[in-house]
């Protein structure tokens, strides 16, 4: 700000004093000195802003004050010698060529003609209309000069680059300088008063261009949007237009004798810049054309889009009646594992691989989309509901094959659902219809475990019923009343039997006494954006009960489940460390487990949360270890306390080739406790104790307590049942 008004306050002196400089009468016998004093006022702050402001390239700043200082000797000194005058010239096409190389313009014919047309058209009429007669003998020279400096300027401002504020000015100022000079060869228009007025204004034009701040800038291109440059060009060359005509039709002489050339002249722009907005008009027209195929089109597979599939409806239509129109919508079920597996180049590269099967088996008469991520749609003309039953069981077989092949996707055990939908009124609304029916299918299909599910009305009332869980869940957490609240399961050391730790598991009863089982609302709360309040519940919930329960068991420690949505909040850190602080219980009891999808790029935030809550002294543990099937790895990326490991991989023991029995002894060797989940049997049991896995937890350990009673003391029930198990007490 204060850089702004110290350019501005040279700006507003600056003009009275050359007003007051040009015209000798005014001040007499002072003139002379006010003059210089002006002059050596305008180097000066030249100077200082080429200093002040140094650019990238700071031999700019160098040049432009060549240019002021060679021109205020000849000013100051009455000497007006050409040798000064070149000076100046060779100085301000120094400046200009550094600016256009740090620009590094490719050289396009058209830009060149665009610059030229600028700069030429009036140029030749002013020549035509010389009054000067003879010209001086420096004359030729001094024109070329002038002329190729104001080809620079035109050329710098047709570039594809934005001319910061200081450019401005100074392209500016040496636009009026050539002006005057040429101006001043040919015509001898200005008084004396002028004359030197036109000499001195430029140069404080050049001192104000260095003294903004935005020359720091001036050799830092910054690329305009292909529109607004067309527009700077096609403005250059109106308002080169009109002053050429103008100028032609200003002298009589000039009709008279060279009529043709008058006219000609600015004909000709008006003809190059018809051409000129002919080939936008184009390319507009392209590029609408280009945007309507991106919005048709999917980018990532090729497929049509939801638009592209609407478009095809409407085009089917328009070319004949059509019976009605039936959808197979096809999901991947747990295509999120794919991701947390190997990331999202991996998921795009199996979205690809679906996208080319489904090709491979729809219909030469039907229409293929991508509706969403993991959602493919096929629209088959006609009700014909046992042609689009087949179509989508061969769409779900052709998935399943593709997905459960190989070593590394068929270790996922992925597959495809597909929903069935027909309509028969055509017309408006039609996709939006079959879509929003064979959605709903599918979903249904995924919830019912079958793979093709065909849409019926009485679906659409679960719909309703998630939005009635949702007020319920948000009513349940505004009111405190209960209703959610911590179960706890014992972590037990397995080679003594004694509880180490609990898991605080979220139960939702209702004041009915019916349960709402955690998969039907945790992701209604994720995708509501509610499960921070859930998260923070659910966590005082369970501190508080956990310094309850560590009066029987001193160094008895809880774990929490924290969503990596609900990690992804801005407050979730002081929350959290404020929650645990309140409830009495030391940071280094609490126990956080996380799962796998915090190591995806996008739950970076949630990542930076948790080694924040660690560096404050909270544990982590890694939930669900091997469910995902993340790269081992990502392990050293949190600073882990626990590993879970997966139930699956705890099942399979007492088996031939368990995964775990290679498992175990590299985990262990990283340092942090192991934990199996999922101990259900006695086998199980021994086999974990023979690997050597310290901590376990599951059915067999002890079932997940509900106090009955939201105050409820759990402690001594816990304790009965792992000391009947193991015969402790």
């Amino acid at each position: 700000m204060e850089q702004q008004r110290r350019w501005l306050m040279m700006m507003v002196l600056g003009v009275p004093v050359l007003l007051s400089t040009a015209d000798p009468v005014l001040l007499g016998s002072a003139h002379r000195a006010v003059q210089v004093g002006a002059l050596l006022a305008i180097t000066a702050g030249t100077a200082w802003g080429a200093v002040r402001h140094r650019p990238t390239v700071p031999a700019v700043g160098a040049f432009i004050a060549g240019v002021v200082v060679a021109n205020a000797i000849n000013l100051a000194l009455e000497l007006d010698s050409i040798v000064l005058v070149l000076v100046g010239f060779a100085s301000g096409l120094g400046a200009i060529g550094l600016i256009l190389r740090a620009r590094r313009p490719r050289f396009r014919l058209v830009t060149a003609v665009d610059a030229l047309a600028v700069t030429g058209a009036p140029f030749t009429i002013v020549a035509l209309t010389a009054t000067t007669q003879p010209l001086p003998p420096d004359a030729p020279t001094l024109l070329v000069a002038n002329f190729v400096v104001l080809l620079l300027v035109v050329f710098t401002i047709c570039l594809p680059y934005e001319v910061s504020r200081s450019l401005v000015i100074g392209l500016a100022a040496i636009c009026m300088s050539t002006f005057a000079d040429i101006a001043t060869l040919l015509h001898h228009p200005f008084t004396a008063a002028g004359t030197n007025f036109m000499a001195a204004f430029p140069l404080l034009l050049l001192a104000v261009t260095v003294m903004h701040p935005t020359f720091t800038r001036v050799t830092t291109p910054v690329r305009l949007p292909d529109q607004r440059h067309r527009v700077v060009r096609v403005v250059l060359l109106s308002g080169s237009m009109a002053i050429t005509l103008l100028l032609a039709l200003s002298d009589e002489r000039l009709l008279t004798d060279r009529g043709v050339l008058a006219v000609a002249t600015p004909m000709l722009l008006a003809g190059l810049i018809t051409f000129r907005m002919a080939g936008w008009i184009t390319l507009l027209d392209g590029e609408a054309r280009s945007q309507r195929t991106r919005l048709r089109t999917d980018p990532l597979t090729g497929l049509r889009s939801p638009t592209g599939l609407h478009s095809f409806l409407v085009d089917a239509e328009v070319a004949g009646p059509v019976p009605g129109w039936s959808m197979v919508v096809v999901d991947l079920d747990g295509f999120r594992r794919i991701n947390d597996a190997f990331g999202l180049e991996g998921g795009d590269a199996t979205l690809q691989a679906v996208a080319t099967t489904l090709r491979a088996i729809t219909p030469p008469d039907a229409g293929l989309a991508r509706l969403d991520a993991d959602e493919f749609a096929i629209v088959l003309p006609g009700e014909d509901l046992v042609r689009a039953r087949r179509v989508a069981l061969t769409a779900v077989a052709a998935i399943r094959e593709l997905l459960n092949t190989g070593p590394t996707l068929g270790r996922l055990s992925l597959r495809a659902s597909a929903g069935i939908a027909v309509e028969n009124d055509g017309g408006a609304g039609t996709i939006d219809r079959l879509t929003h029916r064979a959605l709903t299918a599918v979903g249904h299909a995924q919830q019912t475990g079958k793979q093709v599910l065909e849409f019926d009305p009485a679906m659409t009332t679960e719909a309703s019923t998630d939005l009635a869980l949702l007020r319920d869940l948000q009513q349940a957490l505004q009111t405190g009343s209960g209703q959610i609240r911590p179960a706890f399961q014992p972590i037990v050391d397995l080679r003594t039997g004694r509880i180490v730790a609990v898991e605080a598991l979220a139960r939702w009863v209702r004041p009915d006494g019916t349960a709402v089982e955690p998969d039907r609302y945790i992701g209604l709360a994720e995708a509501s954006g509610w499960i921070g309040a859930l998260g923070q519940r659910m966590l005082q919930l369970s501190c508080e009960a956990g310094v309850a329960l560590r009066r029987q068991h001193p160094d008895l420690r809880v774990h929490v489940n924290v969503s990596p949505v609900e990690a992804e909040q801005p407050s979730f850190v002081q929350a959290t460390l404020a929650t645990i602080h309140r409830s009495g219980l030391p940071l280094d009891a609490v126990v956080l487990e996380v799962t796998e999808q915090v190591f995806l790029p996008r739950s970076g935030a949630a990542l930076d949360a948790f080694l924040t809550l660690a560096g404050e002294g909270v544990a982590l543990a890694l939930d669900d270890f091997g469910s995902g099937y993340a790269s081992v790895g990502y392990l050293s990326r949190l600073p882990l306390a626990y590993i879970k490991i997966d139930k699956s991989f705890t099942a399979e023991l007492g088996s031939e080739g368990a995964l775990l029995e290679d498992l175990m002894p590299f985990l262990r060797a990283r340092g942090p406790v192991i934990i199996a989940e999922g101990v259900e049997t006695d086998v199980h049991l021994r086999n974990l104790e023979r690997l050597g896995c310290a901590l376990g937890q599951g059915w067999l350990l002890g079932r997940p307590i509900l106090p009955l009673e939201p105050d409820g003391d759990p402690a001594t029930i816990l304790g009965l049942a792992v000391a009947q198990r193991f015969g402790t007490s």
